[in-house]
């Protein structure tokens, strides 16, 4: 069956550290005041690449497995979200509206995926490896959202905290485990893997594949920001404030004279 057995412990452990995860966030969400944001304060960093290349597989698993209209329409925007994450992370357009819609081919993308999965009879609608990807991906389309209103000079970083920690904390859940189950087997539908061949695995589970791998590079991304946002903060508030005591009383300004 595609249901984990009723007497597992990690999938149940799991599942409650990320609600439990998820909560704190919210928790944040709801002390942190009123901090909006603008284009400039999105993280430089080449967090953006892993997402870049995270969609880029996917498309590319998709394009291999299945030859269908929504296969092709999912995978172009796929590679637009891939390309939109490179723009980002070399601010290769000046005006910060051009890249925002081009951005959002990546919510465009995550929603046709999770698309994909819905129509897909293979797999059972409960399963819990659907219900974890699907989550996954939703939430990934809404930190794409608030990550495109810093483009558009009207962020809030209380929403793009949220949805960050509560990406990284769902999609930890699929992003990993998912992948190397696959590779490894460990379906024992009658049609199960039973290679441990990355393109035996792409034919037979094509868009769950996809989904663990874009998820994969979105989770990356945003735990790479977040940590990268904790750590510059961390930084500034070790440097000393400059002492006033010290200032030589005899030394004046242009303004003074």
């Amino acid at each position: 069956s595609n249901y984990f057995a009723s007497d597992s412990l990690l999938p149940k452990v799991s599942v409650a550290f990320a609600l439990l995860g998820c909560a704190l966030a919210l928790v944040a969400f709801l002390l942190q005041g009123r901090n909006d944001g603008i284009f400039d304060d999105l993280p430089h960093s080449y967090a953006p690449l892993a997402s870049a290349l995270g969609f880029l597989v996917g498309a590319g698993i998709l394009l291999l497995s299945d030859s269908t209209d929504l296969v092709y329409a999912t995978a172009v925007f796929l590679i637009l979200a891939a390309a939109y994450q490179i723009l980002l992370v070399f601010r290769v357009f000046k005006e910060s509206a051009i890249t925002a819609i081009i951005g959002f081919s990546a919510v465009i993308g995550c929603i046709l995926t999770v698309g994909y999965y819905y129509f897909d009879s293979s797999l059972e609608m409960n399963s819990p490896v659907k219900i974890h990807v699907m989550v996954g991906l939703l939430l990934a389309m809404l930190l794409y959202t608030a990550e495109l209103r810093f483009l558009l000079d009207i962020g809030s970083w209380r929403v793009f905290n949220l949805l960050s920690c509560a990406t990284v904390c769902v999609g930890a859940l699929t992003a990993i485990p998912l992948p190397i189950a696959f590779l490894a087997g460990c379906f024992d539908r009658a049609d199960a893997i039973k290679s441990t061949s990355l393109m035996d695995a792409t034919l037979q589970y094509p868009a769950y594949l996809a989904g663990a791998v874009i998820l994969l590079g979105v989770t990356v991304t945003a735990a790479w920001r977040m940590l990268a946002k904790i750590l510059s903060k961390r930084s500034t508030s070790a440097i000393p404030a400059r002492s006033t005591e010290s200032a030589d009383p005899t030394e004046f300004t242009e303004e003074d004279a």
